[in-house]
C-alpha cells in the first residue's frame, strides 16, 4: 500500500492523589497532522490519522502524580497491521512528553523493523540527534515539514535512497548522523491545502468534541452549552519577539508570514457550516500577523 499513517501521541497530565486530572484534559486539533497530511493528500497520497489522545480516553498511571491519557501504543500496531502503510509519521511537539514518542517508536520498530518511522515537530526539529540516538526512528523532519515530507515519501515510494537531496532532513548514513541543508521557510502559506475530513472525522463522527472547551465563565458567557465542537487554527507563523520561554521564533523564524484573512475566514465558514464547529482556538504564533 501507499498509505501514510500519522500518529498524534498520547498526552501526559498531572493528577491528584485520587488520580483526577489537575488540569483540563483537552482534545486539541492535531495541527501537525492537518498541515502534513494536507500536503501529502494534495500530492495524491492516501493518508490516515490516529490521534491517540482524542480517539480514546484511556488513563494509565506513569507515576503517582502523572498519568498518560490516550489509547495504548498497541492500538497503533493494530492499525499498522490493518493498513500496511508505506511509512509511519509521529509528531514530537513538547519535550516533557517526548518519552511517549520514544516509547511509541520503540514499540513499532520492534514489531515492524522494516517500516520507516519519521518524526517531526518542535522538539524533534531542535534536537534531531536526541530523537535518532535510540535507533528506533529512521528520519527526522526539521522545521516546516510540508515540502520535506512530500519529497521524502516520494523517495521511499520510488525506492530511492537519495535522501541527501531532501532539504530539512536528519537521518543515519553509514553509521553517522547526517543533516541535509535547511529547508527555507515557506513564503506563500496560502498555497497550503487542508483536507478537513482526514483530520476532523473519525469513522464519520467529529473527532474533537470537547465539553470542557469553554473552560471558564469568561469563555462561557456568550456561548451555549451544546457548543462543544472545537478547532485550533494556525494561520500565521513566525514571531519577532523571541521570548526565552517560547519556541515559536526558533521554530518559525522572526518574520511573520500568514495565509491571509480571506483564506482564514473562508475556512472558518466551511468549518462552521459543514462541521458544526462553534469554538475556535487561535494558536498562530502572531495572530495580528493575519491581514
Amino acid at each position: 500500500t501507499e498509505k501514510v499513517l500519522f500518529v498524534a501521541p498520547a498526552k501526559l497530565n498531572p493528577v491528584d492523589g485520587n488520580g483526577a486530572p489537575l488540569q483540563t484534559v483537552r482534545e486539541n486539533t492535531s495541527l501537525p497532522a492537518l498541515m502534513i497530511l494536507g500536503a501529502l493528500r494534495a500530492r495524491g497520497h492516501e493518508v490516515e490519522l490516529v490521534d491517540l489522545s482524542a480517539d480514546g480516553n484511556v488513563q494509565t498511571p506513569i507515576t503517582n502524580t502523572v498519568h498518560r491519557f490516550g489509547l495504548p501504543d498497541e492500538y497503533v500496531l493494530e492499525k499498522i497491521r490493518e493498513t500496511k502503510p508505506l511509512a509511519l509519521l509521529i509528531s514530537s511537539m513538547f519535550t516533557n512528553e517526548q518519552q511517549l514518542v520514544d516509547d511509541l517508536a520503540a514499540t513499532v520498530k520492534k514489531a515492524f523493523p522494516r517500516l520507516p518511522i519519521i518524526v517531526g515537530g518542535i522538539h524533534a526539529s531542535l534536537k534531531p540527534d536526541w530523537i535518532l540516538e535510540s535507533g528506533n526512528v529512521d528520519f527526522v523532519v526539521m522545521g516546516e515539514g510540508e515540502l520535506t515530507i512530500v519529497e521524502l515519501i516520494e523517495c521511499l515510494k520510488q525506492g530511492k535512497g537519495e535522501f541527501e537531496n531532501v532539504k530539512g532532513l536528519a537521518y543515519w548514513r553509514n553509521g553517522a548522523l547526517a543533516m541535509t541543508s535547511p529547508r527555507p521557510p515557506i513564503d506563500d502559506l496560502s498555497s497550503l491545502k487542508f483536507f478537513f475530513d482526514d483530520i476532523l472525522l473519525n469513522d464519520g463522527s467529529y473527532r474533537y468534541v470537547e465539553p470542557s472547551a469553554k473552560r471558564t465563565k469568561l469563555y462561557n458567557h456568550l456561548t451555549e452549552s451544546a457548543w462543544n465542537r472545537c478547532f485550533c487554527f494556525y494561520y500565521a507563523r513566525g514571531c519577532p519577539l523571541h521570548c526565552q520561554y517560547c519556541a515559536s521564533s526558533e521554530k518559525d523564524g522572526l518574520k511573520v508570514r500568514h495565509m491571509g484573512g480571506q483564506r482564514m475566514f473562508r475556512d472558518f465558514r466551511e468549518l462552521h457550516r459543514n462541521y458544526g464547529v462553534r469554538i475556535f482556538y487561535n494558536q498562530s504564533d502572531t495572530f495580528c500577523g493575519v491581514d
